[in-house]
């Protein structure tokens, strides 16, 4: 599983067992025998030993054991709709982090909304109503 992250000052480096893996500021994710090519990587979790990396419009998972990634949700098209995996659709997603039930909680910037992906793939909407700005609903 992914254990180790560090910030270079080209990027991000994730180690696993298995792998060494760099995520690059310029857009891609390599390894010996493995080239995967992100847009815009920004946000990176770990969760079950995988990395979950928030990329342009979508979010991928990067496995620890064999380095492939996946689209969990989203897709090449950016925009706003809760749905199932690449249904969904997602606006420069940028910070994720896991909770503690495995949903995946992402900031979707150009959205301006934070959203949740749960283990089943399913996005929804926790915060945001999509326009920029801050009104204190007093909760």
């Amino acid at each position: 599983s992914f254990t180790d992250l560090a910030r270079t000052g080209s990027g991000l480096s994730v180690a696993s067992s298995a792998h060494s893996l760099k995520v690059s500021e310029i857009g891609d994710v390599s390894e010996t025998g493995v080239s995967t090519r992100l847009y815009h990587p920004v946000g990176v979790a770990i969760k079950d030993g995988d990395l979950i990396v928030t990329d342009n419009h979508s979010i991928h998972r990067i496995t620890a054991n064999e380095g492939k990634a996946s689209v969990i949700a989203g897709g090449t098209e950016g925009g706003f709709r809760d749905g199932v995996g690449s249904d969904a659709l997602f606006d420069e997603p940028h910070g994720v982090i896991v909770d503690g039930s495995g949903n995946l909680i992402v900031c979707d910037l150009g959205n301006h909304r934070i959203r949740k992906i749960s283990p089943e793939g399913m996005v929804s909407t926790l915060a945001g109503c999509g326009t920029a700005g801050f009104k204190d609903d007093g909760v």
